[in-house]
């Protein structure tokens, strides 16, 4: 009789294939891109904040107009 593998097994770390570094952390996940991400969440959270104080100013009649 074969001895068989359980399917729900995961294989061990020194069974993976390539080279493996200590100490190495996972690749970014965005790429190239995530640098023009950041900039435009930045951009829409100054905008938003912005707006909300615009708006806080105006309605309590303290704009500088």
């Amino acid at each position: 009789m074969q001895e068989r593998k359980p399917i729900n097994e995961t294989p061990s770390p020194e069974a993976r294939p390539g080279p493996v570094r200590q100490g190495s952390r996972a690749p970014a996940i965005e790429g190239k891109r995530g640098g023009a991400k950041a900039w435009l969440l930045g951009a829409y959270t100054f905008l938003i904040l912005w707006g909300m104080a615009y708006l806080v100013l105006f309605f309590t009649d303290r704009l500088p107009i």
